[in-house]
C-alpha cells in the first residue's frame, strides 16, 4: 500500500509554532549563498525535500477499491478556486502548489513544486523563481501541470467577484500584476513580491493547511475551451481523485486518479452527500449508507451503543456571537446600533457589547448543548486556548453574572434593553442551538426582543460579511461556527477584522494596524508578541462574544479501516485520500 510514511505519523493536537524564514534554513541545515552588489541582499533557499517514501516511486500493495460516503457541506457547488466557499470535494479533486511539514510548520516539496529560490532585495522586495515536478498530469487527459497553468490559476484571483478568503494574500503576493510573474519555461516561472510579505503564511495559503481554498493549480487550456461556467460545474485539476458528477444540492462523486504522483487512495471512488438532519445522519451511520459524518455531543451514546466508533477533534470549532455593522470606515456605517454608537470602540459601545456577553451562560451551553465536548470560550479568531505561545494568563472566560450585565446595560441607557435580531445558520451542528440559547439569556437577562432568522450562510451572510453592509441588513447578530485556523495571525487578520481581508466579521481599527505588522513579520518572537497584543485588544474589545471551544465529534462507519490524520489541525473530512478500507 502507497502511504506517505511521515504523514501517517501521528501528530497529536499540539501546536506548533510558525518558523521565520531564517529558521527553516537552519531546521534544514540549508547553507544561505550571498552575492550581487551593494544594492542588493541575495539568499537563496530550497524547498525543504520530502523524504523518498512520499514519491510516487514508492511501492504500492493494494489498488483504490469500493466507496466511501461522507456527509458534507456543499458550499457554492461552483469548483472554481476564486470562489471557493467550502467545497469540501476540492480538497481531494485540486492538488496544492507545496505539501506541509506539520511538526516544524513548513512548506516541503512533497506537492507540485520540486523547488523555489528567493533573493531579497534592498527595498525589501522578493524575486521567487519556483520548479515545477515534471509529469504531474491534469485530469482527463489535459496534459501535465506547466508554470502557464501556475501563473493563470494565481492571476485569476484578480477577477473582481473573487470571494476566496485567501484572496488579498495570493494576489499581493505578486503585486496584484500579472507582469510580475514570468514564465520562463514550461516548468519554471519567476514572481516579483513586491513588499515584505511573512513568508511561512504565503507559502501556508498555497498548501493544503488551509483546505481546498488554498492556491491548487488547474489546466489553463481546459479552462479556455470551456469557458469559466462550465469549468465551476466540471472542473479539471490535478488531485488524487478526479471530479465524476453531482446532483445539485444532494450529492457528487469523485472517483481515484489512476498512478497519481504522489498517493494512491484507498477507495474507488468518494461519495459525498448533503444531509442536514441530524437524527438522519445518525440513521445513515447506523445503516451503513455513509461512513464517515459530523454528529452532535448529544447523539454520540446513540451511536456508541450501536457499535459506531466516534471521532474526536480536540478544540476543532469556536462558536461565537459576532456583532453585525462594526465597519466604522464604511460609508453607510449606522451608529444607531447600540453595540456600535458613533465610535464602536468608545466604552459606551464595548459596555453594551460586555453586557450582552455577561448575560450568556457559557457553561451551561458547554453542559447542555455540547454535553462536556468542549470548555467556555475566551478569545474568537484562532487563539485556541491556554498554553498557546501567544496565550496570556490575564485571559479568562467572562463568568455568568446577569445582575452586572443589567447595570451595564442600564449604564449605557437601555435599562430595557433593546430590539435584536439575530441569525440562526442552517447546516451549522451547534449554531442555532447556541444562538436560540443566547437569545433566550438576552430575553430572560437583559429584556431584550430578539427576532430570530434562520436561514442559509450562502448566499444572505456570506454576503453581507463580504460587502460590509451596515444599516437594517448589518444590524444582525449571529451565531457563527468558527473553525480555528493554525493561529491568530490567519483567523484574526483572514475574517476577524482588517479593512484590506476579502471577509470579515468586523473592521475595528487596531485589526488594520496590527494584522498589516503581522503580515510582513518574519521573526518568530515578534509574531507571537503581535498576536498576544492583538488578543489584548480582541480581550477588552468585545468584537465577539466567544462561547466556546469544541471538540468536535463524528461517527465513522465500519467501512473505514485507517484514517491517517497527516495534520493535527484540520477538519473531519480533510486529507480523505488518506482514509484506507477495513
Amino acid at each position: 500500500m502507497r502511504r506517505v510514511a511521515e504523514m501517517g505519523t501521528r501528530l497529536g493536537t499540539g501546536f506548533r509554532r510558525a518558523a521565520p524564514w531564517s529558521l527553516i534554513v537552519a531546521l534544514l541545515l540549508v547553507a544561505s549563498a550571498a552575492c550581487g552588489d551593494d544594492d542588493e541582499d541575495v539568499a537563496t533557499t530550497p524547498a525543504p525535500a520530502q523524504p523518498a517514501a512520499t514519491q510516487a516511486a514508492a511501492e504500492a500493495e493494494r489498488e483504490p477499491e469500493g466507496t466511501l460516503t461522507v456527509i458534507a457541506g456543499f458550499g457554492s457547488e461552483r469548483f472554481l478556486l476564486r470562489t471557493a466557499t467550502g467545497e469540501a470535494a476540492l480538497s481531494v479533486i485540486a492538488e496544492p502548489l507545496v505539501w506541509w511539514d506539520w511538526e516544524t510548520d513548513t512548506p516541503t516539496n512533497g506537492a507540485i513544486l520540486e523547488s523555489f529560490e528567493s533573493s531579497e532585495n534592498a527595498d525589501g522586495s522578493v524575486d521567487w523563481t519556483f520548479k515545477i515536478k515534471p509529469g504531474i498530469k491534469f485530469h482527463k487527459g489535459y496534459g501535465e501541470v506547466t508554470a502557464e497553468d501556475v501563473k493563470f490559476t494565481l492571476t485569476e484571483f484578480l477577477k473582481e467577484g473573487s470571494v476566496n478568503a485567501n484572496t488579498s494574500i495570493l494576489t499581493t503576493f505578486f503585486g496584484k500584476d500579472p507582469d510580475n510573474i514570468v514564465v520562463v519555461d514550461d516548468l519554471t516561472l519567476t514572481i516579483h513580491q513586491p513588499q515584505p510579505m511573512n513568508p511561512i503564511e504565503v507559502f501556508r495559503v498555497m498548501s493544503p493547511d488551509d483546505g481546498g481554498r488554498t492556491l491548487r493549480p488547474f489546466s489553463k487550456a481546459y479552462f479556455e475551451q470551456v469557458g469559466e461556467d462550465e469549468f465551476a460545474r466540471n472542473p479539471v485539476y490535478a488531485g488524487p481523485y478526479e471530479f465524476v458528477s453531482q446532483v445539485p444540492g444532494v450529492s457528487m462523486t469523485v472517483r481515484a486518479v489512476e498512478d497519481h504522483y504522489r498517493v494512491t487512495p484507498g477507495y474507488e471512488e468518494i461519495v459525498y452527500l448533503n444531509v442536514q438532519d441530524d437524527s438522519t445522519r445518525v440513521a445513515m451511520l447506523r445503516t451503513g449508507e455513509v461512513d464517515i459524518a459530523q454528529v452532535p455531543a448529544r447523539l454520540v451514546g446513540e451511536l456508541e451503543a450501536a457499535g459506531i466508533r466516534i471521532a474526536i477533534a480536540q478544540n476543532a470549532v469556536e462558536p461565537f456571537i459576532a456583532f453585525g455593522g462594526l465597519y466604522p470606515t464604511r460609508p453607510n456605517y449606522d451608529p444607531s446600533l447600540p453595540w456600535a454608537g458613533d465610535d464602536p470602540m468608545s466604552e459606551r459601545s464595548i459596555q453594551v457589547r460586555r453586557a450582552l456577553s455577561l448575560a450568556v451562560d457559557r457553561q451551561a451551553i458547554v453542559d447542555k448543548i455540547l454535553f462536556g465536548y468542549g470548555e467556555p470560550g475566551v478569545l474568537s479568531f484562532s487563539f485556541i486556548r491556554p498554553g498557546m505561545p501567544w496565550w496570556n494568563d490575564d485571559w479568562t472566560p467572562d463568568p455568568y453574572d446577569p445582575e452586572q450585565a443589567k447595570q451595564l446595560m442600564t449604564d449605557a441607557g437601555y435599562p430595557d434593553c433593546f430590539d435584536i435580531k439575530i441569525w440562526l445558520i442552517n447546516g451549522q451542528v451547534y449554531g442555532p442551538d447556541i444562538g436560540e440559547a443566547v437569545a433566550q439569556m438576552w430575553e430572560a437577562n437583559l429584556g431584550c426582543n430578539v427576532i430570530r432568522n434562520q436561514a442559509d450562510y450562502r448566499p444572505g451572510l456570506r454576503s453581507m460579511l463580504f460587502d460590509r453592509t451596515t444599516g437594517d441588513e448589518g444590524g444582525w447578530t449571529w451565531s457563527f461556527e468558527g473553525g480555528p485556523i493554525v493561529r491568530p495571525t490567519r483567523y484574526a487578520c483572514l475574517h476577524g477584522g482588517p479593512t484590506f481581508a476579502t471577509l470579515t466579521h468586523t473592521e475595528l481599527p487596531y485589526f488594520d494596524v496590527l494584522c498589516e505588522q503581522l503580515n510582513k513579520e518574519t521573526d518568530i518572537e515578534r509574531q507571537i508578541q503581535l498576536e498576544r497584543e492583538l488578543g489584548n485588544e480582541i480581550y477588552r474589545s468585545y468584537p465577539t462574544i466567544p462561547i466556546a471551544s469544541l471538540h468536535l465529534t463524528q461517527g465513522v462507519g465500519p467501512n473505514v479501516g485507517t484514517w491517517d490524520q497527516v495534520s493535527p489541525r484540520r477538519g473531519p473530512l480533510s486529507y480523505l485520500e488518506f482514509v484506507y478500507p477495513e
